[in-house]
């Protein structure tokens, strides 16, 4: 399992990287607000939802990732501070599937998501190989 979550991040990791090779089309948010999102365990958090519009190859598509990877945030008013409906912004956007789409490039705010899973999978591999050395010196 801790070799997956390290395999998983590599992967993400590769992916959001992609992004900053991907071309760029004009576009304008449609839409920007805060979701408040009640999580199952009685605790709650905020999403910043921005949608937006872009044109490729005179094809009209939308959008609302800011990046590849992202979740919450700790500031989405922020966000949206950055991203008011109607301003005009760059869209970047998969040149094999122009649906997917981002306005940020890279890794950016998805390192942490990533570095989790770095250092989790870490952990567990650690963990396991302590209990595996503890339980074959108990024989």
């Amino acid at each position: 399992m801790g070799v997956g979550l390290i395999i998983g991040g590599i992967f993400m990791a590769c992916r959001a990287r992609q992004t900053l090779r991907w071309p760029a089309a004009n576009g304008v948010v449609t839409e920007s607000e805060i979701k408040h999102i009640y999580t199952k365990n009685g605790g709650h958090r905020y999403k910043p939802i921005v949608r937006y519009k872009y044109e490729v190859n005179n094809s009209s598509f939308s959008g609302d990732r800011l990046r590849l990877f992202s979740g919450t945030y700790l500031f989405p008013e922020k966000v949206l501070e950055e991203y008011p409906k109607g301003i005009r912004v760059t869209v970047y956007y998969d040149p094999n599937d122009a649906t997917k789409s981002v306005l940020l490039p890279g890794i950016g705010g998805s390192l942490g998501a990533i570095g989790g899973m770095f250092v989790g999978g870490i952990a567990l591999i650690v963990i396991i190989g302590v209990i595996m050395i503890r339980g074959s010196s108990l024989l």
